[in-house]
């Protein structure tokens, strides 16, 4: 017999539990009956949780083989406007627009909707050119062209 690790009660087929060493999330396949199910269920959902969510990302873009279901999807912001990345295809999930303009400038941003890429794109149209000391006029010539060409 032995004793959980961490509350020392006495391990039965009842009431003991696999523990992966290093979790699933983040590719862990090694498993031992260390924990009882109350002390392996508190870890998964504190410590073990924490640990996924920090390596999520890493986890992600390596596309981490687990023994229970897939890599979730990494959700983060681009350019402040939330993106997709799915593991399995490395498919980034988002509505992507291309411009470029009459002096070769190139935009190009990703989002859920025409409206939050076009807004996007205003923003940064504007904080550059009041970088360059352009003219209302030609900014908004530019968020013209930019957003509605």
């Amino acid at each position: 017999m032995s004793n959980c690790y961490l509350c020392g009660e006495i391990l039965t087929d009842s009431n003991s539990s696999e523990e992966h060493i290093i979790p699933n999330a983040i590719g862990g396949k090694l498993k031992a009956k260390i924990l009882c199910k109350k002390c392996n269920s508190s870890f998964g959902n504190t410590i073990d949780s924490e640990l996924a969510k920090s390596l999520l990302s890493f986890s992600n873009w390596l596309d981490v083989d687990r023994t229970r279901g897939k890599t979730p999807a990494l959700e983060c912001k681009v350019d402040n406007i939330p993106v997709k990345r799915e593991a399995s295809t490395g498919e980034i999930q988002g509505k992507n627009i291309e411009k470029i303009n009459e002096n070769n400038m190139k935009f190009s941003f990703i989002g859920y909707s025409e409206e939050e890429v076009i807004k996007q794109t205003s923003e940064t149209i504007k904080t550059k050119a009041k970088r360059l000391n352009l003219s209302e006029d030609k900014i908004n010539k530019l968020l013209y062209n930019e957003t509605k060409g």
